[in-house]
Protein backbone atom coordinates (compact mmCIF):
# COMPACT_ATOMS: atom_id res chain seq x y z
CA UNK A 1 0.00 0.00 0.00
CA UNK A 2 1.50 3.56 -1.03
CA UNK A 3 1.54 5.49 1.93
CA UNK A 4 -0.03 8.83 -0.15
CA UNK A 5 -2.95 6.50 -0.76
CA UNK A 6 -3.16 5.98 3.44
CA UNK A 7 -3.61 9.62 3.92
CA UNK A 8 -6.26 10.36 1.61
CA UNK A 9 -7.97 7.57 3.29
CA UNK A 10 -7.34 9.35 6.38
CA UNK A 11 -8.49 12.90 8.17
CA UNK A 12 -5.51 14.94 7.68
CA UNK A 13 -5.47 18.06 9.72
CA UNK A 14 -4.62 20.85 8.10
CA UNK A 15 -4.79 25.10 8.26
CA UNK A 16 -7.44 26.70 6.43
CA UNK A 17 -5.70 27.39 3.46
CA UNK A 18 -4.94 23.72 3.13
CA UNK A 19 -1.69 23.40 4.12
CA UNK A 20 -0.88 20.53 6.19
CA UNK A 21 -0.89 20.89 9.71
CA UNK A 22 2.38 18.72 10.71
CA UNK A 23 6.16 19.33 10.51
CA UNK A 24 7.57 17.81 7.52
CA UNK A 25 10.68 15.95 8.87
CA UNK A 26 11.25 13.16 6.12
CA UNK A 27 14.44 13.30 4.40
CA UNK A 28 16.03 10.99 2.11
CA UNK A 29 19.17 10.52 4.30
CA UNK A 30 16.78 8.94 7.34
CA UNK A 31 17.86 11.80 9.27
CA UNK A 32 15.71 14.85 10.11
CA UNK A 33 17.70 17.89 8.45
CA UNK A 34 15.10 20.36 7.48
CA UNK A 35 11.74 21.60 9.01
CA UNK A 36 8.69 22.69 6.58
CA UNK A 37 6.37 25.02 8.51
CA UNK A 38 3.79 26.89 7.12
CA UNK A 39 3.79 30.49 6.81
CA UNK A 40 0.23 31.54 7.66
CA UNK A 41 -0.37 31.66 11.30
CA UNK A 42 -1.70 28.91 13.40
CA UNK A 43 -5.50 29.78 13.55
CA UNK A 44 -8.71 27.58 14.33
CA UNK A 45 -10.36 26.14 10.96
CA UNK A 46 -13.84 26.61 12.19
CA UNK A 47 -13.71 30.31 13.45
CA UNK A 48 -14.06 32.60 11.06
CA UNK A 49 -11.51 35.50 10.49
CA UNK A 50 -12.48 38.89 11.93
CA UNK A 51 -9.98 41.59 12.38
CA UNK A 52 -9.98 42.98 16.22
CA UNK A 53 -9.71 46.88 16.66
CA UNK A 54 -8.06 47.25 19.71
CA UNK A 55 -10.09 50.35 21.94
CA UNK A 56 -8.46 53.59 22.55
CA UNK A 57 -7.84 54.12 25.89
CA UNK A 58 -10.46 56.02 27.70
CA UNK A 59 -9.80 59.60 29.19
CA UNK A 60 -9.41 59.52 32.99
CA UNK A 61 -12.63 61.22 34.13
CA UNK A 62 -11.75 64.15 36.57
CA UNK A 63 -12.58 64.04 40.47
CA UNK A 64 -14.25 67.10 42.15
CA UNK A 65 -13.22 68.47 45.48
CA UNK A 66 -16.04 66.38 47.17
CA UNK A 67 -15.79 63.00 45.44
CA UNK A 68 -12.25 63.24 46.34
CA UNK A 69 -12.69 64.19 49.81
CA UNK A 70 -15.29 61.00 50.29
CA UNK A 71 -13.00 58.50 48.94
CA UNK A 72 -10.41 59.90 51.78
CA UNK A 73 -12.63 59.91 54.08
CA UNK A 74 -13.79 56.31 53.01
CA UNK A 75 -10.04 55.52 53.02
CA UNK A 76 -9.24 56.75 56.64
CA UNK A 77 -12.32 54.49 58.11
CA UNK A 78 -11.16 51.28 56.42
CA UNK A 79 -7.70 51.90 57.85
CA UNK A 80 -8.91 52.04 60.78
CA UNK A 81 -11.76 49.33 60.84
CA UNK A 82 -8.49 47.71 59.94
CA UNK A 83 -6.97 48.48 62.70
CA UNK A 84 -9.74 48.04 64.99
CA UNK A 85 -10.14 44.38 63.80
CA UNK A 86 -6.67 43.27 63.68
CA UNK A 87 -6.48 44.58 67.79
CA UNK A 88 -10.04 41.76 68.08
CA UNK A 89 -8.57 39.47 65.99
CA UNK A 90 -5.39 39.51 68.46
CA UNK A 91 -6.94 39.17 71.55
CA UNK A 92 -9.27 36.54 70.34
CA UNK A 93 -6.09 34.87 69.39
CA UNK A 94 -4.53 35.41 72.77
CA UNK A 95 -7.23 34.38 74.76
CA UNK A 96 -6.99 30.85 72.32
CA UNK A 97 -3.10 30.56 72.69
CA UNK A 98 -3.73 31.50 76.62
CA UNK A 99 -6.13 28.68 76.70
CA UNK A 100 -4.12 26.24 75.18
CA UNK A 101 -1.14 26.74 77.12
CA UNK A 102 -3.04 26.31 80.46
CA UNK A 103 -4.00 23.23 79.09
CA UNK A 104 -1.11 21.45 79.22
CA UNK A 105 0.61 22.93 82.51
CA UNK A 106 -0.89 20.34 84.16
CA UNK A 107 1.33 17.78 81.68
CA UNK A 108 4.04 19.34 82.45
CA UNK A 109 3.79 19.12 86.37
CA UNK A 110 3.37 15.60 85.13
CA UNK A 111 6.96 15.53 83.86
CA UNK A 112 8.66 16.76 87.53
CA UNK A 113 8.41 14.41 91.09
CA UNK A 114 5.67 15.51 92.92
CA UNK A 115 2.76 14.58 94.58
CA UNK A 116 -0.31 14.31 93.23
CA UNK A 117 -1.49 17.02 96.24
CA UNK A 118 1.51 19.15 95.16
CA UNK A 119 0.83 18.97 90.84
CA UNK A 120 -3.16 20.19 92.23
CA UNK A 121 -1.78 23.05 94.56
CA UNK A 122 0.57 23.84 91.37
CA UNK A 123 -1.65 24.08 88.87
CA UNK A 124 -3.87 26.17 90.70
CA UNK A 125 -1.14 28.72 91.38
CA UNK A 126 0.29 28.85 87.59
CA UNK A 127 -3.47 28.68 86.05
CA UNK A 128 -4.59 31.82 88.31
CA UNK A 129 -2.96 34.67 86.04
CA UNK A 130 -2.07 34.54 82.61
CA UNK A 131 1.40 35.86 84.08
CA UNK A 132 2.20 32.83 85.79
CA UNK A 133 2.01 30.79 82.91
CA UNK A 134 4.25 32.70 80.88
CA UNK A 135 6.00 32.56 83.88
CA UNK A 136 6.07 29.07 84.09
CA UNK A 137 6.79 28.37 80.40
CA UNK A 138 9.48 31.01 80.62
CA UNK A 139 11.75 28.62 83.00
CA UNK A 140 13.94 26.21 81.56
CA UNK A 141 12.65 22.41 82.15
CA UNK A 142 15.89 21.32 83.69
CA UNK A 143 14.85 24.44 86.62
CA UNK A 144 11.30 23.82 86.55
CA UNK A 145 11.23 21.55 89.61
CA UNK A 146 13.04 23.79 91.98
CA UNK A 147 11.07 26.54 90.43
CA UNK A 148 7.50 24.94 91.32
CA UNK A 149 9.18 23.37 94.83
CA UNK A 150 9.54 27.02 95.69
CA UNK A 151 6.47 28.16 94.44
CA UNK A 152 4.83 25.70 96.98
CA UNK A 153 6.99 26.39 99.72
CA UNK A 154 6.07 30.19 99.29
CA UNK A 155 10.15 31.43 98.56
CA UNK A 156 8.47 32.51 95.16
CA UNK A 157 5.00 34.58 95.56
CA UNK A 158 2.80 34.61 92.36
CA UNK A 159 0.35 36.42 91.29
CA UNK A 160 -3.83 35.50 92.05
CA UNK A 161 -6.71 36.33 90.87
Amino acid sequence: MNPVDLFNDCYTPSFPNGDPSFVDISTSSGTPTSYAIPPTPLTNANTPATNVVPERPKKKAKVDAQEASLHEAFGNYMAQSSTAFLKIVDSVGFEDRLAAKKEKVFGELEKLDLQLLDMFAAHAIIVSAEENVDTFYGIPENYRQAWVEAVLAGKIKLKTT
